[in-house]
């Protein structure tokens, strides 16, 4: 117990956060074949981290963030109507940047850090 509690000082203290694969929960976007995994919120930056899991023939709107968006392909394949992006591709949008709709032919699943604030277009 007290080595948990030192390594707990020093971690938290870091900001340290681990959240394991089996952890959180896919929960729906209210977009038809949009689901999403909430990573990490920071509430201080007002920031998230999230998966974003789209199935195949998926659309989602157009939206605008209020801070950078940076995404990250994973898995699949995903359009934002200006690049056809793969597997291991990244893209960063730059604030109040309106984007989308983002399409899929096979499926995919998305790295997103993003503001926390998203509207719809």
């Amino acid at each position: 117990p007290a080595v948990k509690q030192q390594l707990l000082a020093v971690t938290q203290g870091q900001g340290f956060y681990l959240l394991r694969r089996d952890e959180g929960t896919w929960r729906p976007t209210g977009v038809a074949g949009v689901d999403m995994r909430l990573l990490y919120f920071d509430r201080q930056n007002d920031r998230q981290a999230l998966l974003l899991r789209m199935a195949p023939g998926a659309s989602f709107p157009v939206h605008r963030h209020d801070d950078f968006e940076d995404c990250l392909v994973l898995e699949g394949d995903v359009s934002d109507g200006k690049a056809s992006m793969n597997a291991g591709d990244f893209v960063r949008y730059p604030p109040n940047t309106e984007h989308g709709p983002l399409t899929t032919v096979a499926g995919n699943l998305l790295l997103i850090s993003c503001g926390a604030h998203d509207e719809a277009a």
